[in-house]
Formats: C-alpha cells, structure tokens, sequence
C-alpha cells in the first residue's frame, strides 16, 4: 500500500509523510470557495431559506434568548404565526401580512379575531401546553377561526351582540383550549374540530335563545309549527330545494361550468378562510402563502380551484359559488394532505386531488342535512376529508410518507428523500461488508 501512495503522489516519498490529509483539506477549502461563490451568486435563494419557509431565521435568533423582551417577542411572533396557519402555513411574516389585509378589509372581523385569538392563547399556556404548540400558534388558529365566524353569524342568527352573547363566546374559546389539550396524545391530529363544535353550540344556543325572545317558543316548537301539513312530496321537495337548479343535475354535469365564477371563486376563497369575501385580500393571502410554501400555495389554489366547480357542477347558486363559500374548505384540503400532512410525491399530489372532489360533495351533502337548522357547515367536510385521507401514511407499500420533521412541504421532502439515501447508502455497505467477508472465507 505505502508504494502505491508514493507512486500516486511521488512528493509523499521526499517528505515520507502521508499526503492523503493534505488532500483532504484542499477539498475542504475548495468546497468553501465554492460554498462562499454560491452564497455570493444567489443571493434571493438565501434570503428565502432564512425568511421563506417556517422562518428558520427568525425562529434560531429566538431559540436561547432569555429575559422579559425576549419572551415577549416569542409571544408576539408565535402570535403571528397563528394567523398563518388559517390557511395552513407556518411564518411569522405571512401572518403580519394577512394581518394587515384582514384589518384593512375587515377591521371588525380583526378585532373580534384578535380578541378571541389572544383568550385561547392565554389560556392554553395556563393550561402549560408545550412551548412548540404556543411558539408555533397552534394554540391560536382555532379560536381566531371562532372570533371570524361568530362576528358574522351572531348577528345574523342572534342580534347585536350583548353581554350574553359575549359571555357565551367567552366560554365557547376556553372550550375551545380545552378540546385542544385533550386531543393532543390522539392518533389523529384535531385540526378544525375545536372550532366546528364550539361553533355550532354557541349558534345553536344563541338561536333558540332569539326564538324564545320573539316568539316565546322553543326552537324546536318553532321549527315543528313552520312545517306545513300536506302533501308529504311537495314538502320534501320544498325542503330539499336548497338551490336553484340542484333537480338538473344531469344537464349541470354535461354543460360548460363558467369560468369566470370558477376563477372568481378560487381566489375569493383565500379571503373566507377569515370569513370576508374581497378579491384583493384573496389574492393577498395567496402571495403571503407563496412567501411560505409554493407548494402549499399550489396546493391550496387547485383546492379552491376543484372545490367551486363540484359545487357549480352540483347547482349551487352561482353569486354563492363565486363568493368563495364553496372553496374555502377545498383549499384547506389541498393545502393539509398537499405537502403538509402527507410528504409530497406522485402519490400524495393524485390522493390530495381526490381528496378535494371529495370535500366539495361532503359539504354538498352536509349543507342538505344542515338546512332545518339554517346554521353553517363551517371547516367540517375539511375536517371529515382529512381524517379519511391521513391515514394512508400508515400504508407498508411505502407509497405515502408521514414527514420525518413537521417543516414546510418542500424542506420536508427534502429531509425524507435524505433519509431514503442515506439508509440505501447504509445497505449497500452492509452488501459490501457481508461479500467481502463471504470472499475472506475458508472454503469448506
């Protein structure tokens, strides 16, 4: 071996050193001119791994830093990153930006959010929820979703609000805290449910309550007194009618769908996630989800995208449709199983695209089972979709993938595919090994 060494590098045989090391070292050096040129070449790419993603960047600086000031600026950051994850990212910078365009569209809807948001967070940290879940707002996004769709439905479904009505709200968020905690040792993440039942109690409660002031009946009284006594097919009929058109199905699914409300409606969609229908701030949660993950952006626009043609397909009425009330749920589908929950591949991208006409016709059917009742369906068929979709992770085949560390979706299946290398790698050198010892061995 030492006359190889000298005939591969015949200085090695003035010196009698070895040269190997000093090799070694010029390929470090040149591997950090090299690293230095790109750093200096791409300049945007650096920028975007620092701030892009879940804001690597932001989140080190904050990691070990003690003190008051500190505290307060993890408190305000991981603030920020609740408003993110609505439309399921994870960057403080994205959530400043739907929090500016929230409160310039809709500056009620930002105050009941905030309010409703900051409760839910207080409470989960008495609750000592683990520093991850507050650093990251996985303790804000549901109860903000709350306060968004309470400020619109209270109203309609109640009055102005009153100290009753707030001081059910009130409850409904710590519930909401609650419901969160416990579900944290689940098998299945609890996504939107919190908020979907929190919901419902708070407008149910608040409906009958409203009955019995105007009428001094029940609610159930009520309803029971509105159906008419007749011809049993007329009523069912009356009673399944909830749109125009919806008895044509068959013509609705052969014709051309109307793009203009299809395109319309995919970028409205964005700006539902907070309750408000405003293309401008659609199209702003969009670009401050792009700044987060392309992918999920993609994602979550082929959601809103596939959501509102099912529904106009189905005879939703088009003005509904085109406001986004139909894609919202589409795109948090897209946005949960596209990358996020599921490592993205061949697999993930046609299941996600299933998974989407699947959420725009649970919704379809739960807004008919929902109809006596007048009340939203909310983020339920997301919920309902996801549940049925995140298991196929589990699968032995090794078609779908859990992610190795919950990251944005492209750093997640970066992580993956270097772990698949580096465990090929590892078997190879076993083979190596377990050859070269079979070779070494005595014949029998």
């Amino acid at each position: 071996m030492a006359s190889n060494d000298i005939e591969a590098n015949p200085e090695a045989a003035d010196t009698g050193t070895d040269w190997r090391p000093q090799q070694q070292q010029q390929q470090q050096q040149q591997q950090q001119q090299q690293d230095s040129t790109a750093r200096r070449e791409l300049p945007a790419a650096v920028a975007w791994s620092g701030l892009g993603g879940d804001c690597p960047l932001l989140r080190d600086a904050l990691a070990h830093r003690q003190g008051l000031v500190w505290t307060v600026c993890r408190f305000f950051v991981g603030y920020m990153r609740g408003f993110s994850q609505t439309s399921f990212s994870n960057n403080p910078i994205t959530g400043l930006i739907l929090m500016v365009g929230l409160t310039t569209v809709g500056p009620g809807t930002f105050v009941c959010c905030s309010a409703c948001s900051l409760l839910g967070h207080l409470v989960s940290m008495s609750l000592r929820e683990p520093r991850v879940n507050l650093d990251n707002g996985l303790t804000i996004f549901n109860p903000l979703i709350f306060g968004a769709v309470s400020y619109y439905f209270v109203p309609e479904v109640y009055g102005a609000f009153d100290g009753f009505s707030c001081s059910l709200m009130f409850l409904c968020v710590v519930f909401i805290s609650y419901f969160w905690r416990a579900c944290a040792n689940g098998c299945i993440p609890c996504l939107t449910m919190p908020f979907n039942v929190a919901e419902l109690i708070l407008l149910f409660t608040l409906k009958e309550a409203r009955s019995q002031l105007d009428h001094g009946l029940s609610f159930a009284s009520s309803v029971a007194a509105a159906i008419p006594v007749g011809d049993g097919a007329a009523t069912a009929a009356s009673a399944l009618a909830v749109a125009p058109g919806i008895a044509g199905n068959a013509t609705l699914l052969g014709g051309s769908p109307d793009w203009t409300t299809i395109v319309r409606a995919s970028v409205v969609s964005g700006s539902q996630l907070f309750v408000v229908e405003s293309v401008a701030f659609g199209a702003v949660v969009y670009l401050a989800v792009l700044l987060y993950s392309p992918l999920t952006c993609l994602f979550g626009f082929l959601g809103s995208l596939g959501a509102s043609i099912v529904a106009l397909q189905l005879g939703r009425p088009r003005a509904a449709v085109g406001a986004g009330l139909y894609g919202f749920n589409g795109y948090l589908t897209g946005a949960s199983l596209g990358g996020s929950f599921l490592v993205m591949n061949g697999q993930a991208a046609a299941a996600t695209c299933v998974a989407i006409v699947l959420t725009g016709l649970v919704q379809h059917v739960l807004e008919i089972v929902f109809l006596p009742t007048g009340l939203p369906v909310g983020t339920i068929p997301f919920v309902l979709t996801t549940w049925l979709f995140i298991g196929l992770g589990k699968m032995p085949e090794g078609a779908f993938f859990y992610p190795v560390s919950i990251s944005c979706p492209e750093q997640q299946r970066k992580e993956l595919l270097s772990q698949r290398r580096l465990a090929k790698s590892e078997q190879t050198g076993a083979a190596s090994e377990l050859l070269l010892r079979n070779g070494k061995a005595p014949l029998a």
